[in-house]
C-alpha cells in the first residue's frame, strides 16, 4: 500500500534527521520531522483500518471494503508501534514529555 510505504520511508530517515540535527545544532529539524510524521500518520489512520471491525463486519461505517487479513493487521500494528517509538524518542530528545494515553 502506498500509504504504508510512505510511513515506512518517513520512519527510515529518522536516524539521518537526528544526526544532522545534532551535528548542526538545529533541533528544529527534529520538530519539523515529527510534525510531518504525525501528519502522515493522521492521513493513514483516517484512510485505513488498523484493526478488524467489531462483530466481524466486512464493511465499516464509511463503506470501506478493504480486506483486513490477520497478517495485514499484524503488519499495521507493527507500523503503528514503530511510529509511536519514533515520536516518543523524538519528543524525549527535544525534552518534551508526552502522555502515555489520552
Amino acid at each position: 500500500d502506498p500509504d504504508e510505504l510512505g510511513l515506512i520511508r518517513k520512519l527510515s530517515v529518522y536516524p539521518d534527521i537526528l544526526q544532522t540535527s545534532a551535528s548542526t545544532f538545529e533541533p528544529h529539524r527534529v520538530t519539523y520531522y515529527l510534525q510531518q510524521l504525525a501528519a502522515l500518520l493522521h492521513t493513514f489512520y483516517n484512510k485505513h483500518r488498523i484493526l478488524p471491525p467489531a462483530g466481524g463486519q466486512e464493511h465499516d461505517e464509511a463503506g470501506s471494503a478493504e480486506e483486513l487479513t490477520p497478517k495485514r493487521t499484524a503488519a499495521r500494528l507493527a507500523l503503528m508501534r514503530g511510529v509511536q517509538q519514533v515520536i516518543r524518542n523524538g519528543l524525549t530528545v527535544l525534552g518534551i514529555s508526552a502522555p502515555e494515553q489520552m
